[in-house]
């Protein structure tokens, strides 16, 4: 299923709308995340690569949203630089 959508009057993301009543942070990750941006707050990140959009927390890499799927991890894989 594809899925698309805009930014609304406020900044907040029309795809989702349920996720309105979590922090802020949470929202500007998600908006950045199907906005397709670069976005940093905190300990949380977002890094485009290509039309992939990596999501960190902690520097661990928790999620990444590919143009047809999302993969999410659960913090046992080890990434190395």
């Amino acid at each position: 299923m594809v899925m698309s959508g805009k930014m609304g009057n406020n900044g907040t993301s029309t795809i989702f709308p349920m996720y309105s009543q979590h922090k802020q942070i949470d929202q500007n990750m998600i908006d950045a995340v199907f906005g397709g941006y670069d976005w940093s707050e905190g300990t949380t990140s977002v890094v485009m690569e290509g039309q992939n959009a990596k999501v960190y927390y902690h520097n661990n890499l928790i999620a990444v949203k590919f143009p047809t799927h999302i993969t999410l991890f659960d913090g046992r894989i080890i990434l190395v630089d």
